[in-house]
């Protein structure tokens, strides 16, 4: 099965999509699954994951609903502030659907020492108990904080968003590539090779750019811990979802089929419990 990591939905309110500013009208309009199901089908993807873009419980409403009508739909990574203190019950509540498999929150738009927080951390401790894997949504500079937190929760699975950031149009950053290497040394951690066409100069970029950085990514978690993300309807600020996919498809084109297939979905299944889902 082909499955993609790493696709949003939404219905477009500007009030609750900061993030999406004028210099992104491409993407100030709805986005639903009859736009993203045909791109799914024609590229041969039997499913995708739905990734919140909303810190709002209505965000955990609203992909549910979707994922209940729609099969391709495999899995949700919702939002659930870490913080709160209603946590232990929200994540009750939010165990009782299964298509419900991970949570995710907006760590990119704060500040360094925010995974720090003794409130944050223990409301981490808690996905484990439902088996709600964790999306790492992290700038490069930050990944040095992410490796401690991760370190320090061995049983929690975790998967870094983006390759966490790195600014490809400027080369290689040292940091990045051994900050990347120490997660990949963390069996817990996996990593989606998605947002890479958003972290370029004025968005255009051509493919060489981005082969250092996914020797990197390959090298530090193989073939086994990778999953393919596009990122879409974000990725269409640079180019078209086949443009997206064709960045993946030529760098594994040399790897063995399986390997190939792993990080085309495979991987995707294993992390996010996928075959759970489909039995149900």
């Amino acid at each position: 099965m082909k499955i993609d990591s790493h696709i949003h939905l939404w219905d477009f309110k500007q009030e609750e999509f900061e993030w999406i500013d004028d210099s992104m009208s491409i993407l100030q309009r709805d986005f639903n699954p009859a736009h993203i199901i045909p791109v799914l089908k024609k590229n041969n993807f039997d499913g995708a994951i739905a990734v919140q873009a909303r810190a709002l419980k209505a965000e955990n409403d609203f992909l549910l609903e979707i994922a209940k009508d729609h099969s391709m739909i495999e899995g949700v990574v919702g939002w659930a502030d870490l913080k709160d203190r209603g946590l232990p019950a929200y994540l009750e509540f939010l165990a009782g659907y299964e298509k419900l498999k991970g949570i995710r929150t907006f760590i990119q738009d704060e500040s360094l020492g925010y995974m720090d927080q003794t409130n944050f951390r223990y409301g981490l401790t808690l996905l484990k108990d439902y088996d709600f894997s964790f999306d790492l949504l992290i700038r490069e500079d930050q990944l040095n904080e992410a490796a401690e937190l991760v370190k320090q929760h061995p049983y929690q699975k975790f998967v870094i968003d983006h390759m966490a950031k790195p600014f490809y149009s400027i080369g290689m950053n040292k940091t990045w590539k051994k900050k990347i290497q120490e997660m990949g040394a963390l069996p817990n951690v996996f990593c989606k090779i998605s947002g890479l066409v958003t972290e370029t100069r004025n968005l255009h970029w051509q493919y060489q750019e981005f082969t250092p950085f996914l020797d990197v990514v390959s090298n530090s978690f193989g073939p086994k811990r990778l999953m393919f993300g596009s990122d879409w309807p974000v990725c269409k600020l640079s180019c078209m979802y086949e443009d997206v996919l064709k960045i993946c498809e030529q760098y594994f084109s040399t790897f063995s089929e399986d390997e190939y297939k792993a990080v085309m979905g495979l991987n995707a299944i294993e992390f996010y419990g996928l075959e759970k889902a489909k039995s149900n």
